[in-house]
């Protein structure tokens, strides 16, 4: 899962790498200020590098992406572990920042069809019965009476489009 939290602390050990400081002192400076989950999984990564794992061998925890292993991996063969964690920092960082926009983009229109069912519901408990009831009291011509039986197929009639739809799409 990728968290701000995560980032932080990519950053920081890549940073604390490029000023010289050991990958071993990196961990336990950046473990300091960290959640108890983070410090877990930097003690099974510690461990792993005192076992004489590789760097992104040992960030192969559970909740480390695979994206950032593949970074440590390519930067650690290249001899730039320092600016692989900085990579990876940002290559999440604006992972995360495309994740919030697209809630926010979906967010929307979410609201706006739950409203708009909402709407409509309301209309088909309360308006649409006794404006059939109306319709059917008085001598109205067969046009409008037609037109409320329609409206009464209407949600069936907008299931099966958007059915129809969503199946042109997967087709394509």
């Amino acid at each position: 899962m990728i968290n701000a939290e995560m980032i932080d602390h990519l950053d920081r050990i890549g940073s604390l790498l490029e000023v010289g400081y050991p990958l071993d002192i990196s961990l336990s400076f950046v473990t300091q200020y960290a959640s108890d989950k983070w410090v877990e999984r930097m003690k099974e990564v510690m461990y792993s590098l005192q076992e004489g794992y590789s760097v992104h061998e040992s960030f192969d925890v559970e909740g480390v992406p695979r994206s950032i292993i593949l970074f440590l991996y390519f930067y650690e063969k290249q001899g730039d572990l320092p600016k692989g964690f900085i990579e990876a920092s940002r290559y999440l960082r604006q992972q995360l920042k495309w994740k919030n926009q697209v809630i926010k983009l979906v967010s929307y229109p979410i609201f706006l069809l739950l409203f708009s069912g909402m709407l409509m519901s309301m209309m088909y408990l309360f308006v649409l019965p006794n404006f059939s009831e109306m319709i059917s009291t008085t001598s109205s011509s067969d046009f409008v009476f037609t037109f409320v039986e329609l409206l009464k197929k209407a949600p069936l009639i907008l299931l099966m489009c958007c059915v129809c739809v969503i199946l042109l799409f997967y087709s394509i």
